[in-house]
């Protein structure tokens, strides 16, 4: 007896969340499978002939994280419909959940009248950065070859030829990396099916680890460095009572009395912590980015929301200007992480006027040797497209330096002072978070 069956269908070179669901009884053919599917999606076929779809079988699992173009070429598990195939033939009744079914491919010559993969054909090539530049590039698609692409780029553009290797292509709002010559032309012949001669890219370095970071990876990377210092920002009052507010304060007092030097910023950031139940301080937690990797010598972060974080870099060895670097890349890290994630879960985040976070991605960071204390703001504009994210820093130093060698007033009296502004930047994490998971400070 016919059943009626829901193919899950993916047009080649889209991204698994573009896919759409057909029914058809198990009784017919490709043919009405085919006739079905253009009905379906009318504007994506719309100069395309039925007959001239062609239908593979697949099995491609829905991975949320994971929207990444679906190239034909690069799916190794496939098999053609035939077109006289019946779906009973080439399906069993019990159908794979979270899979894609069917993955349909256009015509190899497109009704846009562009010549096909293995004739010459002109791309626009943009290149996106610090600066946006364009370039004319005729290739055959079936022969194109990453070092001709880059060769290309630098002759029209010789301030690039000292950027990295690495090529990031755009497509539908999407990136990916070419990393052979086949990816290259695996996307040359999916934009020439759909009529499509404008390649975007950027020129990318390869992830930096931390430990591995100067002052001047700043002015490399964003095209400038940290210049100066705005005036610390004013004290913001979290809803502490007094009693509770005290108890951590002196908690953090007597235990840093046992310590013979100022050698552990932990204990501070330790006990500010206590007061945000809804956050917890890590140590050595790794996190990775696309500009730089490695693990934080202590982070704070949200337990219902672990994208938010405030990196806290220590270096008792180091001059502060490779720590602040160092804690930049990491706020750029985090910052663009959770650009990424709420840009994918569509996130609107109603966090007032005074700081729109549906418009801007904000993330703070400290950086200490545990004598003097920087605070960190990182923004990246979330409405930002150009797939680039410009963070913008901003470090500011607390004006007090901590000494537990100076006399037992002054040293407890700088605590008092470095406390009170490491407790106010870390409540303003909750500036950044979505109105749905807003951290609920414990009153």
């Amino acid at each position: 007896m016919p059943t009626l069956l829901t193919l899950i269908c993916l047009v080649d070179g889209h991204s698994p969340s573009s896919a759409f669901a057909v029914e058809i009884d198990s009784a017919q053919s490709t043919i009405e499978l085919r006739d079905l599917i253009k009905a379906a999606k009318p504007k994506d076929f719309r100069r395309i002939d039925a007959n001239n779809l062609s239908l593979w079988k697949v099995a491609l699992a829905d991975d949320d994280d994971n929207d990444a173009p679906v190239l034909l070429d690069q799916v190794s598990d496939k098999s053609k419909l035939r077109v006289t195939s019946t779906m009973s033939k080439v399906f069993s009744a019990d159908l794979l959940e979270d899979t894609i079914h069917i993955l349909v491919q256009r015509p190899s010559e497109p009704s846009t009248g562009l010549g096909r993969s293995e004739e010459s054909t002109e791309f626009m090539v943009t290149v996106k950065g610090i600066t946006i530049t364009t370039t004319k590039w005729r290739t055959v698609p079936n022969t194109a070859t990453l070092d001709r692409l880059r060769q290309a780029i630098w002759e029209q553009n010789p301030s690039l030829r000292a950027r990295s290797q690495s090529l990031v292509y755009e497509y539908k709002g999407l990136q990916g990396y070419f990393v052979t010559d086949e990816d290259l032309r695996a996307v040359l012949r999916t934009l020439i099916q759909q009529g499509i001669t404008n390649l975007t890219l950027r020129l990318e370095d390869p992830p930096k680890s931390f430990l591995e970071v100067t002052s001047d990876d700043l002015f490399r990377l964003y095209g400038h460095s940290i210049h100066g210092f705005d005036p610390v920002e004013e004290v913001q009052h979290p809803p502490f009572t007094p009693t509770k507010y005290s108890k951590a304060l002196d908690s953090a007092l007597t235990m840093l009395a046992t310590v013979v030097e100022s050698t552990e910023p932990g204990i501070i950031i330790q006990n500010a912590v206590t007061l945000f139940p809804d956050l917890q301080l890590t140590i050595g937690k790794d996190v990775v980015g696309r500009r730089a990797f490695g693990r934080l010598d202590y982070g704070i972060g949200s337990k219902a929301y672990p994208d938010l974080m405030i990196p806290v870099t220590t270096f008792p060895h180091r001059e502060f200007s490779t720590g602040l670097a160092i804690n930049a890349l990491q706020l750029d890290t985090v910052s663009s992480n959770r650009k990424q994630r709420r840009t994918k879960d569509g996130e609107d985040n109603n966090c007032g006027a005074n700081n729109p976070a549906s418009a801007a991605v904000t993330s703070f960071g400290i950086v200490t040797d545990s004598y003097d204390w920087y605070l960190q703001k990182c923004t990246i504009d979330k409405l930002d497209d150009s797939g680039f994210n410009f963070p913008k820093f901003h470090s500011s130093k607390i004006p007090t330096r901590v000494n537990l060698a100076a006399p037992d007033n002054e040293w407890r009296a700088a605590v008092r002072e470095v406390f009170k502004y490491v407790v106010s930047h870390i409540s303003r994490m909750q500036d950044g978070i979505p109105q749905s998971k807003r951290i609920k400070l414990d009153k």
